[in-house]
């Protein structure tokens, strides 16, 4: 990374200001220590875990009259975990740097651009395609981006179509992974190949955006997400998203609405029928603003027996929008269909941020989680059908940042959650067998601007 940084710095420093119009070079340095007691995962024990991760990035952003490029590198870690070392130190790792961006944007002409590479790509409230940028790699997509702005309209084309190598034939794009184990019949170790799921193929998707007025703004988007199905090599599926956006600014309230239907076919070839809605509501005063809201993530009814009905997923997909910044920071609901055992989830919300001055700021933010629709409950041992209470539980994020300059900041979190016996059997524990799970981060953002030279 030192060798890399010291490469751009001498290229920007050297080439003559007059091959280009405007380059800039900026890094990002972000170091976060946790204390984990419940992240993720329902503790059943006091076993909390400590460690301290990293982020590096270095970014470089070109801009020309009608050429715009970026290339981000990044190197992820966690203190401790380089491959190579010795006894009296540390000498580094075999893999640890990773290309974050890597683009070219070409200004067709001053209503059109085309951009081809690794990007991000987020749009309206990050619900379906975001970068998320709390984990310490982030969420790039290979793919181009046609766009189109004119007057109050935009339009936004994405294509992506994936590979995991350049095959000579076929699209095969199943992933394994890798695990040893003795067996004891033959006295040896073997090697234990499992299909990783859910990778996605190709994520397609249409945009129109429509200014209306200064204090109006309407967004409907159009996805096509394609999956392959598990243990086959060339058996694709297609499933489709609709679904609008609205803000609305009135005085000091705003308003936000959004609503999706998912139909099509899901990665093992089902029917898909699902659905999804949000609706919020701030205000925003001198120094602070509240948020109240609701999120509703359309589930499966597992009391139904019907064959039309079972042959048919009705879990809304969320592909690759936010979840720590939607449904509580201790991230249960990273993965939809295993938290809420397919039953859907519904998410009603306060939330709470105040700009105490220039230096400070604080948040908070109370959720309350139930699933949407009926889950079988696996403790249940009698005749007939019995759903698990749809209570989950209730989560608080308190937040502090302190902005030490214009480019330091320390941030500060703290959250818990109180859960109920539903939540508990859902994560394969015991009903009343968790601990008090909590989780508290310590974050320093440093993001230097290294160099800037303009024509």
């Amino acid at each position: 990374m030192k060798k890399l940084m010291l490469f751009a710095l001498t290229l920007a420093i050297f080439i003559p200001a007059e091959t280009f119009a405007q380059f800039t070079l900026k890094a990002e340095l972000r170091t976060r220590s946790e204390l984990r007691n419940g992240y993720k995962e329902l503790p059943v024990s006091n076993n909390p875990s400590f460690f301290i991760t990293q982020r590096t990035r270095l970014i470089a952003d070109y801009h020309e009259e009608r050429l715009k490029t970026r290339i981000s590198i990044q190197d992820s870690r966690v203190w401790g975990d380089e491959t190579s070392y010795n006894t009296t130190g540390v000498n580094g790792d075999d893999a640890s740097i990773d290309l974050k961006e890597g683009w070219a944007e070409l200004l067709i002409n001053n209503h059109f651009s085309l951009k081809a590479g690794r990007q991000e790509w987020i749009y309206d409230d990050e619900r379906l395609l975001s970068k998320r940028n709390w984990n310490n790699l982030g969420v790039s997509y290979d793919a181009l981006l046609l766009k189109y702005n004119k007057g109050k309209n935009s339009f936004d084309l994405g294509l992506s179509w994936n590979n995991k190598t350049d095959n000579t034939f076929g699209n095969d794009y199943r992933y394994y992974k890798t695990s040893y184990a003795f067996d004891t019949s033959s006295q040896k170790i073997i090697t234990i190949n499992t299909e990783l799921s859910n990778k996605i193929k190709s994520q397609n998707f249409i945009r129109w955006q429509l200014h209306a007025k200064e204090n109006l703004n309407l967004s409907a988007i159009v996805l096509a997400t394609v999956f392959q199905e598990p243990n086959t090599a060339d058996i694709f599926h297609m499933k489709n998203t609709i679904g609008a956006n609205t803000t609305a600014t009135v005085k000091d309230f705003e308003f936000f609405g959004s609503g999706y239907y998912q139909f099509g076919n899901d990665q093992l070839g089902l029917d898909v029928s699902a659905y999804f809605w949000s609706l919020q509501a701030s205000y925003k005063g001198k120094k602070f603003k509240t948020t109240t809201g609701c999120d509703y993530l359309s589930g499966n009814d597992a009391s139904r027996t019907d064959a039309t009905y079972i042959n048919t997923n009705h879990l809304f997909d969320l592909f690759y929008g936010n979840r720590h910044g939607k449904y509580g920071l201790l991230d249960y609901f990273n993965n939809m269909d295993k938290a809420s055992g397919n039953g859907g989830l519904i998410d009603a919300f306060i939330k709470f941020k105040s700009d105490i001055n220039v230096k400070n700021n604080i948040a908070a933010d109370f959720h309350y989680f139930s699933l949407q629709n009926l889950v079988r409950d696996p403790e249940y041992t009698g005749t007939g059908f019995k759903a698990l209470n749809k209570n989950l539980g209730y989560e608080l994020d308190l937040l502090y940042e302190y902005k030490f300059m214009k480019n330091v900041s320390l941030n500060l979190g703290f959250s818990y959650i109180l859960v109920e016996k539903s939540m508990e059997i859902l994560q394969g524990k015991t009903a009343g067998s968790s601990t008090f799970p909590y989780w508290f981060y310590v974050i320093l953002n440093v993001k230097p601007d290294l160099f800037s030279s303009q024509k």
